[in-house]
């Protein structure tokens, strides 16, 4: 990577900050909701959003368990956070195989 490169990644990853398992809700999130409180920490990382029909496939590809009642949970969110970053530099396939 280049020194150019790396100056351009700074200001989109400057202020990027996960949040803590405990800063999850503790209550079951449904799809939309859970996709915009996804994308809220997600957006400052360029090409790393989520959309609602690609956390249907990851559950569908058994990379998530299925919601219960339709909301996720505090575990299935941090699971969405750990591969909406994987997946940027690892293919599906491999995920499965870490989750």
């Amino acid at each position: 990577m280049t020194d150019d490169n790396k100056k351009a990644l700074v200001p989109s990853i400057e202020g990027f900050k996960m949040p803590t398992f405990d800063q999850i809700p503790n209550v079951g999130l449904y799809l939309e909701q859970a996709t915009t409180f996804l994308n809220e920490y997600l957006e400052l990382l360029d090409g790393t959003q989520l959309t609602s029909s690609m956390i249907s496939n990851y559950v569908k590809k058994h990379l998530i368990e299925s919601p219960i009642k339709k909301q996720y949970s505090r575990e299935q969110l941090a699971y969405l956070f750990f591969i909406a970053i994987s997946k940027t530099v690892l293919p599906l396939a491999d995920l499965k195989v870490l989750v």
